[in-house]
């Protein structure tokens, strides 16, 4: 998880854009093109991307969580 902290202030910091690319690439979800930068910079069509592909993550994880637990 990445925590809010690394979040705060509004300096340039990039601390948290970082461990937050990690975590989204350590964990499969699909960046399409989209850069720290694109985010940063705040590019709505690249943010809104970024966002409807970390759905899609949630809701497979949650499948997934959901179609294990059926069998127990």
């Amino acid at each position: 998880m990445v925590p809010d902290s690394l979040f705060d202030g509004g300096d340039e910091r990039i601390d948290g854009l970082m461990k937050l690319f990690d975590f989204l690439l350590d964990n499969d979800v699909k960046l399409s093109g989209i850069s720290m930068a694109d985010i940063r910079d705040g590019r709505s069509e690249k943010v809104s991307t970024l966002v409807r592909s970390m759905k899609e993550w949630h809701d497979r994880k949650n499948a997934l969580v959901n179609a294990a637990g059926v069998g127990s």
